[in-house]
């Protein structure tokens, strides 16, 4: 996890509410089996498991919460992203990863630079 300035921070979350984007980077899609929480993150463990290589899931979901507050009404928004990193590291340049999945990430996909950055 990150703090605003992006620096790792060792905190770590009280709820899976609190994290706005997560982002699954798995060794072959269905290593998903193996993450204890996709379920109540609203990802089919079992459709995302069939997932053909080189295709990722991108979740998106908003929400209203109350609380007691002089501003009583928040907006939560979280997204998931499900990457197959195995598929990634063989298939594209590793100079590109970083800028291809925070693009992809934020729900910004470069097509171009997905195509420039292929190896095979």
């Amino acid at each position: 996890m990150s703090d605003t300035k992006g620096q790792l921070s060792s905190r770590k979350p009280t709820s899976l509410a609190d994290v706005d984007i997560w982002v699954l980077l798995l060794d072959g899609f269905d290593d998903i089996k193996n993450v204890e929480f996709a379920p109540q993150l609203g990802l089919d463990v079992e459709k995302i498991s069939r997932s053909q290589p080189g295709s990722s899931t991108f979740l998106k979901s908003a929400g209203l919460s109350f609380r007691l507050h002089p501003i009583p009404l928040i907006v939560n928004r979280n997204s998931v992203l499900v990457l197959d990193a195995k598929y990634l590291y063989e298939n594209y340049r590793h100079e590109c990863l970083d800028e291809m999945i925070y693009g992809a990430m934020i729900g910004q996909r470069d097509q171009a630079l997905w195509k420039r950055c292929r190896t095979t």
